[in-house]
């Protein structure tokens, strides 16, 4: 492998390619301009796809995470320290079943 810098296939391939100044890149790659363009595009669909999949799953998942191993009964319990903050913004209840009696726990 060679690092090449302003390198000009035009007269050898037929389109110019354009090289790459920070990794080097084997003898035989050639990268176009109209492969760099398509590439930024996948890119930023890429992008945009994962933001949107994120704003769309985000409340879907946190709902489920919110209570994950807690029964609806659980959910509506009233526990220790809810009277300090009356009315809160987001509320967890998690719960783990444990196969053993309080006493031996």
């Amino acid at each position: 492998m060679t690092l090449r810098k302003n390198t000009d296939y035009s007269t050898e391939h037929g389109a110019k390619a354009l090289t790459n100044y920070k990794y080097p890149m084997p003898d035989n790659c050639i990268r176009t301009e109209y492969n760099m363009k398509l590439n930024v595009i996948l890119e930023a669909i890429i992008g945009a796809a994962t933001i949107v999949g994120t704003a769309v799953l985000a409340p879907i998942l946190r709902s489920r995470s919110s209570r994950w191993g807690a029964t609806d009964e659980e959910v509506r319990l009233a526990i220790p320290g809810d009277m300090l903050v009356p009315q809160p913004q987001s509320q967890l209840t998690m719960g783990v079943t444990v196969g053993a009696t309080a006493t031996v726990v």
